[in-house]
C-alpha cells in the first residue's frame, strides 16, 4: 500500500474540491488512507467516478464497433 502525507492528501481533496481533478486508475486501489476518514472519502468518490467513466467509455466503444460492422455488412451489401 501507498501512504501519502498530510499535505499531499490535503493538496488532492483541495484540488478535487476546486477544480474537480480527481486521481484515476488503478493507482487508487494501492492508496492507503492510515485513518483519515476525509481522504477515504475522497478515495471512495474517485473510484466511483473512475469506475462511472471507465463505463462511459466502454458503452462508446462498443456503439462505434457495432457502428463500424453495421457500415461494413452495407458497404458489402451495395457493391
Amino acid at each position: 500500500m501507498i501512504k501519502l502525507d498530510k499535505k499531499t492528501k490535503d493538496q488532492l481533496i483541495n484540488l478535487y474540491k476546486t477544480k474537480k481533478v480527481a486521481l484515476e486508475g488503478n493507482i487508487l486501489k494501492l492508496i492507503d488512507p492510515d485513518g483519515d476518514v476525509e481522504f477515504e472519502n475522497y478515495l471512495k468518490e474517485s473510484i466511483d467516478k473512475d469506475k462511472d467513466n471507465r463505463r462511459k467509455r466502454l458503452d462508446v466503444t462498443r456503439q462505434v464497433q457495432s457502428q463500424n460492422t453495421d457500415l461494413t455488412k452495407w458497404k458489402k451489401e451495395n457493391e
